[in-house]
């Protein structure tokens, strides 16, 4: 917080005469009378009545509410979990209104899916536990991110709260492979910048700190016997590094980067016999690697040079319980994709045969033939399908229908760049109608990102899918300081730089 430090009494000066006695002082002239200026007259609008439609504006606006609507109703299907016995599907939809549990028949995509959770507020980050037969996940209230961690059953009932007691800042609990029953996951006092590492029956009871970071700090994997467990702590945007704790003890080392280097990490994982962890991260500059680390020293037995495009990083990955394969996923920031590699070479075996958009990879079925896939296209709204680990060929986990968006004009999405004023270049996210608009020049929407950091992918969008449809062109540019371009490019606003991003 800046202060700023207050004037004291400004210093009175008094002019001493050398005389005995001071001479009469002048007597001052009457002050003129003030001059007081007329007031301003109030600002009354020219007309305040609502404006009146023609009976042409209301018939146009009459003609687009069942594109309006189409779009307000077109929900999404994410982040597909498969059930332990591999017949089901846990997913999040929020088809009524609010993102809620579902749960789907994975052989039957048309069949309707089961409700497990209903209201008004949000769920977030499910898993099924270990022994099949319950689901847990987060929920906050109000949108406040202080989450709670819930359980429910795959049908629907017996829903309890496990952590009924003081409001925390909670992340997805995991349940390690073989030892049932126990939850281990990070939470944090918005009050403050540290983060407790907190393990906690699913019976319910009392949570309890096995180690506290002082920095924020969040748990990404649990060796299959419950006895490790991996942190990402987060110093800044551009740094965090990984820290491995023991449960037992609460004693903690760091895995990656050595201690005086910095870099980004964007996921950990361990590998199944717990020997290994996989870190996704860069070098400390541009380069993206995902490193096969000794877990017990930190050196490197593998890497994977993440290449293609050079500026993209490895954002998630995800051990097949087989112990032979990851899939990771490839944010090239205005657009994502999957992929799977060796687990022992990590050298790459097949990409996800995805179409353009925006696709985020969920953990392997318990046989590891097949992984979850959220993918998001400018055409269509996410929607959740199964990943051969073999082919990458994807299958739908869901066919439901949304009405109206089958009978809307297809649009042209494509990737464009342009040049800044010193050169660099800009990436530009361009949807066009159908056709492109047959050369005519276009009435333009430009849509910019939030920050300071974040990119836009190409996607679902229903404000692109609804200008198209009316014949604008929406363009979403990738200014300097957007993530997936490479370390340079997301730090080109910086400090003096930040005005330059417009």
């Amino acid at each position: 917080m800046r202060t700023y430090k207050l004037l004291g009494p400004l210093p009175l000066f008094v002019l001493l005469s050398c005389a005995s006695s001071a001479p009469p002082a002048p007597v001052a002239p009457p002050a003129p009378p003030p001059v007081v200026a007329p007031a301003p007259p109030p600002l009354v609008p020219a007309d305040a009545q609502p404006t009146e439609l023609t009976p042409e504006q209301k018939a146009r606006d009459a003609a687009r509410v069942p594109l309006a609507s189409a779009l307000v109703d077109a929900y999404t299907n994410e982040t597909p979990i498969f059930s332990r016995d591999r017949k089901r599907v846990l997913f999040r939809s929020d088809r009524d209104g609010s993102p809620q549990l579902y749960l789907g028949d994975a052989t039957h995509p048309e069949a309707p899916a089961l409700a497990l959770t209903h209201g008004p507020e949000r769920v977030s980050d499910a898993e099924v536990t270990r022994d099949g037969r319950s689901v847990v996940f987060l929920r906050d209230q109000g949108a406040d991110e202080n989450f709670r961690i819930w359980k429910v059953g795959l049908d629907g009932k017996n829903l309890v709260n496990l952590t009924p007691g003081v409001s925390r800042h909670r992340d997805a609990p995991i349940e390690p492979s073989r030892k049932p029953g126990m939850l281990v996951y990070t939470q944090h006092d918005p009050r403050s910048p540290s983060s407790e590492l907190v393990v906690q029956s699913l019976a319910g009871g009392q949570p309890k700190a096995i180690y506290t970071d002082p920095s924020p700090a969040t748990v990404a994997d649990v060796t299959a016997d419950g006895r490790r467990a991996l942190l990402v702590r987060h110093t800044s945007s551009s740094e965090s590094a990984v820290i491995e704790v023991d449960l037992a003890s609460g004693d903690s080392h760091r895995i990656y980067p050595a201690p005086k280097n910095k870099a980004h990490v964007s996921d950990a994982r361990y590998a199944v016999d717990g020997k290994r962890v996989f870190v996704a991260a860069d070098d400390g500059a541009e380069g993206q690697h995902i490193y096969g680390l000794d877990a017990a020293t930190g050196e490197v037995l593998a890497q994977h040079l993440q290449d293609d495009p050079p500026t993209a990083f490895v954002s998630s990955i995800q051990v097949s319980p087989r112990g032979d394969r990851l899939a990771i996923g490839v944010n090239a920031g205005n657009r994502s994709e999957a992929r799977i590699i060796d687990a022992k070479s990590l050298a790459l075996i097949a990409k996800v045969k995805a179409p353009l958009g925006w696709v985020e990879t969920t953990r392997f079925s318990d046989d590891g033939a097949r992984f979850g896939l959220t993918v998001s296209t400018p055409s269509a709204p996410g929607d959740i399908f199964s990943v051969d680990a073999s082919t990458g060929e994807l299958t739908p986990l869901r066919k439901d229908a949304r009405a109206g968006l089958d009978a809307m004009k297809p649009l042209t999405p494509s990737i464009e760049n342009v040049k800044a004023f010193d050169g660099l270049n800009l990436p530009i996210n361009t949807y066009l109608p159908q056709g492109g608009g047959g050369g005519a020049k276009l009435p333009v929407v430009v849509n910019f990102h939030a920050g300071p950091y974040s990119s836009s992918q190409v996607r679902w969008d229903p404000s692109a899918r609804y200008f198209t449809s009316l014949g604008y062109a929406y363009l979403e540019p990738n200014v300097r300081g957007s993530t997936g371009f490479g370390r340079a490019y997301e730090m080109a606003d910086d400090r003096e730089k930040r005005a330059d991003w417009l």
